[in-house]
């Protein structure tokens, strides 16, 4: 269930060093594929948070560094869907089917 998957994925991520440093939080949504067998495939990034710190002409440092710890924390959030192990199929029609979610995750610092 959801309270499963949450704990799962709260120790699958790692907080980019980068982005720890710099204070950065947000919320990364991405969306994947559990097919037939419980396995999760086709993960990829639904809504990320790298737009917002995308830099603007001739960014100084520590903007460019902003963005590429977004990216790094868009890669951190796919890298944990993919480390989630296997999960329970959809059914239909009492049949193993493939099943596509999407769930947000969260990074916040404490």
């Amino acid at each position: 269930g959801m309270p499963a998957l949450s704990a799962a994925l709260a120790k699958a991520v790692k907080y980019p060093k980068a982005a720890s440093e710099r204070g950065m939080t947000g919320k990364i949504y991405v969306s994947f594929v559990v097919d037939p067998n419980g396995k999760v495939t086709s993960s990829k990034l639904t809504k990320g948070i790298s737009e917002d710190y995308k830099p603007a002409e001739n960014p100084s440092e520590e903007e460019t560094a902003k963005y590429n710890a977004a990216l790094e924390m868009e890669q951190a959030a796919i890298n944990a869907v993919n480390e989630l192990g296997l999960f329970s199929p959809g059914k239909k029609d009492g049949k193993d089917v493939s099943t596509e979610l999407t769930i947000p995750i969260n990074f916040q610092l404490q």
